[in-house]
């Protein structure tokens, strides 16, 4: 009875092993089949201007990658700022602040738009938030900047609602979910000792302090740094 438990019990770590060996096989392939797919390109135009070019026509033959190289690189960097406070205050309403009921209807929310698929919300972006922006937003941003500001408008170009700021929305209410998400588990693995020394402490608003747990100090979560300023009785918390 043992022998065989102890047989199942290795070939359970064996196959799991194997699967998880699965994963960077899998994500060599994938670059592999990239690089193999963009050859040709690599190959005429060499890697450096390939990656720095600024035109890109297959037609004549030119393949340069760095608009949307750059593209990429703001929108995704401008979602995850853009994303950032919102989540956080999110994760803390759910955690710490709202009723029992309220914070479960808001997980339940947040786990069904995080559900939702990425077709989705770009059909959405397409056809529900570029029109508002458009119509909204830019339009009147432009008829602004062409009246008081013409370089300002040169810079805006035409306001047709497919830009940078559809596509930061876009991505920052796709990203907002899961990092709320995250933050939430984060907050709710916090000892009930931690929170009830932390309430005891009673700071003065105007005290933040930013950590994470270490584990060669328990669960604890440690300041690693912290920006006081003068509290209501215009003094800084010590």
């Amino acid at each position: 009875m043992g022998r065989g438990r102890l047989s199942g019990d290795g070939a359970f770590l064996g196959g799991m092993v194997l699967l998880g060996a699965l994963v960077p096989l899998l994500a060599l392939l994938m670059a592999y089949a990239l690089y193999r797919g963009a050859s040709l390109a690599l190959g005429q135009m060499g890697f450096a201007n390939f990656v720095l070019g600024e035109r890109w026509d297959p037609v004549a033959g030119v393949f340069g990658a760095w608009p949307y190289i750059l593209g990429t690189l703001l929108v995704s960097f401008s979602a995850l700022l853009l994303s950032l406070l919102p989540a956080l205050a999110i994760a803390l309403l759910s955690a710490e602040y709202a009723p029992k009921g309220v914070a479960r209807a808001l997980d339940l929310a947040l786990d069904l738009m995080a559900a939702v698929p990425s077709v989705v919300y770009g059909l959405w972006g397409v056809l529900v938030l570029a029109p508002w922006l458009r119509n909204t937003v830019e339009l009147p941003l432009y008829a602004w900047a062409a009246a008081h500001a013409p370089a300002l408008a040169s810079f805006l170009g035409v306001p047709t609602g497919y830009g940078l700021l559809t596509a930061i929305l876009l991505l920052a209410s796709m990203v907002i979910p899961f990092s709320a998400a995250v933050a939430r588990h984060a907050l709710a693995q916090v000892p009930a000792e931690l929170r009830q020394a932390a309430y005891a402490l009673e700071p003065p608003i105007g005290r933040w302090s930013v950590g994470w747990p270490s584990p060669r100090r328990g669960r604890a979560s440690w300041p690693a740094f912290s920006w006081p300023w003068p509290g209501p009785w215009g003094r800084p918390w010590p």
